[in-house]
């Protein structure tokens, strides 16, 4: 299948950790168990916003946000 999951548009400062913090995202939200459309993109979706929040900060490991940060940013996802 193909899909295109929207991206946040921010003003990114470093996109150092950009790429790190979205596959840690994605694989924080997949249920390998039971990988199908649905879940995949809603992995992406998660990892997109993880990313999008990282990339607002300087650094690379001081830019990634913990859940909390992501739930305070996009609320339930």
């Amino acid at each position: 299948f193909c899909e295109i999951v929207p991206a946040y548009k921010v003003n990114a400062i470093d996109t150092t950790a950009a790429g790190d913090s979205f596959i840690g995202g994605v694989s924080s939200k997949l249920d390998f168990k039971n990988i199908n459309k649905e879940n995949l993109i809603d992995a992406v979706s998660f990892g997109n916003k993880v990313s999008s929040i990282a990339v607002q900060r300087k650094g690379a490991q001081p830019s990634i946000p913990y859940l909390k940060e992501v739930k305070e940013v996009y609320g339930d996802y």
